[in-house]
């Protein structure tokens, strides 16, 4: 008795799963500055092909925002590449739609932390710390009092 396999077809993937999808889009997303002047928020949908290389290709907006998100949508697409896949040696394009969520609340946040992450280092790089050594040499009688032993100095500047 011989087992039939769940597909005929295997289907290409991107690598890591819908996950790893999700995090590529959100840290290669370039927010178009036309779309955040206009305060454009909303869903670009795309239709692409993947070869069976994983290769993207034929991409074209299915439903668009304008304001440089439908061409923003469309550079990431471009950029991002899927697992190939094996098909009894048939070389099968997958047709794919997706959807991009440009969504400037969630910018202007990832904006701010970066900004106060910045700020932070920049205080941390800013703030100098001077240590100053100073040695007293024992008196004549080599007694240790507070006036001949080693001092150090801690300044900060701000």
């Amino acid at each position: 008795m011989n087992k039939k396999p769940r597909n005929f077809i295997n289907k290409t993937s991107y690598p890591g799963g819908v996950a790893a999808l999700r995090k590529y889009i959100d840290e290669h997303l370039q927010y178009p500055e036309d779309a955040v002047k206009n305060a454009i928020s909303g869903i670009v949908s795309l239709t692409f092909d993947v070869d069976y290389k994983g290769r993207i290709s034929n991409i074209k907006i299915k439903h668009g925002l304008g304001f440089g998100c439908d061409e923003e949508a469309i550079r990431l697409v471009g950029m991002m590449k899927y697992n190939s896949t094996k098909n009894r040696g048939l070389y099968v394009v997958f047709h794919e739609t997706m959807n991009i969520h440009f969504d400037l609340n969630k910018h202007l946040e990832k904006i701010n932390r970066e900004q106060i992450e910045k700020s932070k280092k920049e205080a941390e790089t800013h703030q100098q710390q001077i240590n100053i050594s100073v040695s007293f040499v024992p008196n004549k009688m080599d007694k240790i009092t507070p006036e001949n032993t080693t001092h150090i100095i801690n300044l900060k500047f701000d």
